[in-house]
């Protein structure tokens, strides 16, 4: 068992990191940044994996007071027998939905929270940087099954049907809709990578 002092330290570096890379997100340009780098990204890992809707990510939206800085364009693949892959197609093909979030609370600072996991883990460097990206692979395959619950139940009239194993499946991740759970869904991908190599080096540092 770790002592309290060695807690207390790993604790303090978590907060430290968190709070510095907060402090740097807080940047417009850091923020334009990262909402072009995910929408690049999670669009086409979310368009591979749900086979009901078909959406576009873009990094803005119209001016507003409720920090919108990003917009989802939203096709029920049901109601359209084109490719809207091709992007041509897309141009004369209205969506069904246009959604907007703030990529900044919904996506970057639980991000950051991960990352300041694995920074302040008592793992060596190594074993941190080959895990980390796989922890934001799952952690953006997440995010797809909790926006596709959003995306179907706006598509759907706000209802979502329970009338496929998918739609199970997304209800089960869609955590109500509430951002709150994103953080313990981060906590735990950390806690499944990371773990058991702390207490795999906790052990054998007690037996050298």
């Amino acid at each position: 068992m770790p002592s309290l002092n060695f807690i207390l330290k790993r604790f303090g570096i978590f907060i430290l990191v968190f709070v510095t890379l907060s402090i740097v997100s807080s940047n417009q340009s850091v923020r334009d940044g990262h909402r072009a780098y995910y929408c690049k990204i999670a669009k086409p890992i979310f368009n591979i994996i749900n086979p009901h809707i078909y959406t576009i990510f873009l990094p803005a939206a119209p001016e507003n007071s409720n920090g919108w800085n990003i917009s989802f364009l939203i096709y029920d693949e049901s109601k359209h027998t084109v490719n809207l892959s091709n992007e041509k197609i897309r141009r004369v093909t209205k969506p069904d939905v246009v959604l907007f979030q703030n990529v900044h609370d919904l996506v970057l600072v639980p991000t950051l929270f991960l990352i300041a996991l694995f920074f302040s883990s008592p793992v060596n460097w190594k074993k941190k940087l080959i895990r980390f990206p796989l922890a934001m692979l799952i952690f953006y395959i997440f995010m797809t099954l909790y926006l596709s619950f959003r995306f179907e139940q706006t598509v759907n009239g706000g209802t979502l049907a329970f009338d496929s194993l998918w739609h199970g499946f997304i209800w089960l991740f869609g955590l109500g809709g509430t951002t709150d759970p994103i953080y313990v869904v981060a906590l735990f991908i950390w806690g499944v990578l990371l773990i058991p190599s702390i207490i795999s080096q906790d052990f054998k540092e007690k037996i050298a």
